[in-house]
C-alpha cells in the first residue's frame, strides 16, 4: 500500500512516505482514506518525515497598511493631515506566519494584553477605547478616533530579511533577528510616508531603557533623524518616549507625554 501526505505549518512543508526505509516515527492510516488526507490513530504503519524549509521573511501583521501610507500617504483609508497632531511609533508586530505565539491583535495595540486604547485615549481626550472598560465598536472606532484627532500609528520596522520566526511578540526577540549592520531589516520609510506631512508630537511606546536592544536603538535614532530631516517635526523636544503600555502602571508616562 502507498500513502503520502504534504502538511504546510507556518514555515515547514511535512512530507509523510511509507515507501523510503528511513523510520523516525509510526502514524496509522484509516482503511479507505485517501493520500491526501492525514494519518490517524488506527492501523499503525511506519512513516519517515522530512521538513522542506521555505524561504519566508518575519513580516509585519500590517505591512499593507504601512506600505499604504509610504505609498498613499493616507491612513485609516484617509489622507493623512498635513498639519497632523499626534505620531505613534512602536517597534514590530508580527504576522501570523511570522510568529509562534498566537497574535490577537485586531489592529494597532489592539492585544488584549495591551492598554493602550485605555492610556492614549484617556490622557488626550478623557475617554478609554479599551475592552475593558466595555467599549465595543473596535477597531473601526479605533480607526475613526484617530481620524478625529488626526492621529497617525506606525512601526519602526517593517520586514526583517530572515528565513525565521520570532517566539513571542517581545523587543529583544526582535532584537536577536536584525543583523548588526541593520541590512537585513526593512524600516519604515518615512520621506515618503510624510512629505509635507508635519506632527506636533512623536510618541514612542517605550522608553528605551532597556541597553540590550541596541540594534532597535540604530533604528529608532535613524527614524528620529529623518523626522528632523523631513520638517516633520521641527526640535528634538517634540518627541516623547511613554512606557510600553502593556504595563499596569504605565499611565502617567502617557499622560505626561501628551499634556
Amino acid at each position: 500500500m502507498q500513502a503520502s501526505a504534504a502538511v504546510r505549518a507556518r514555515r515547514s512543508i511535512i512530507i509523510f512516505s511509507s515507501e523510503l526505509k528511513q523510520h523516525i516515527f509510526k502514524w496509522a492510516l484509516v482503511p479507505g482514506w485517501t493520500s491526501n488526507e492525514l494519518p490517524a490513530f488506527a492501523k499503525p504503519r511506519t512513516f519517515t518525515c522530512y521538513i522542506i524549509t521555505t524561504t519566508m521573511p518575519i513580516i509585519h501583521r500590517y505591512i499593507d497598511e504601512l506600505e499604504t501610507i509610504e505609498q498613499q500617504r493616507q491612513f485609516c483609508g484617509q489622507p493623512i493631515n498635513p498639519n497632523s497632531n499626534i505620531l505613534i511609533i512602536g517597534t514590530f508586530n508580527p504576522s501570523d506566519e511570522s510568529c509562534e505565539k498566537q497574535n490577537n491583535a485586531q489592529w494597532f495595540y489592539g492585544r488584549r494584553q495591551s492598554k493602550f486604547w485605555k492610556y492614549f485615549p484617556t490622557a488626550l481626550t478623557g475617554q478609554s477605547l479599551h475592552p475593558i472598560d466595555n467599549h465595543v465598536g473596535f477597531p473601526q472606532t479605533w480607526k475613526q478616533y484617530c481620524i478625529d484627532n488626526k492621529v497617525v500609528i506606525i512601526d519602526l520596522i517593517k520586514i526583517i530579511n530572515q528565513n525565521d520566526i520570532l517566539p513571542n511578540f517581545g523587543d529583544k526577540e526582535v532584537e536577536y533577528k536584525i543583523n548588526h549592520d541593520l541590512t537585513n531589516t526593512t524600516i519604515f520609510d518615512i520621506k515618503n510616508a510624510f512629505n509635507g506631512i508635519t506632527f506636533n508630537r512623536v510618541i514612542y511606546s517605550l522608553t528605551w531603557s532597556d541597553s540590550k536592544i541596541q540594534r532597535l536603538r540604530q533604528i529608532r535614532n535613524l527614524i528620529n533623524q529623518l523626522l528632523l530631516d523631513n520638517g516633520c517635526i521641527n526640535d528634538i523636544q517634540q518627541i516623547k518616549y511613554c512606557l510600553t503600555p502593556s504595563r499596569n502602571d504605565a499611565y502617567q508616562s502617557w499622560h505626561d507625554a501628551i499634556n
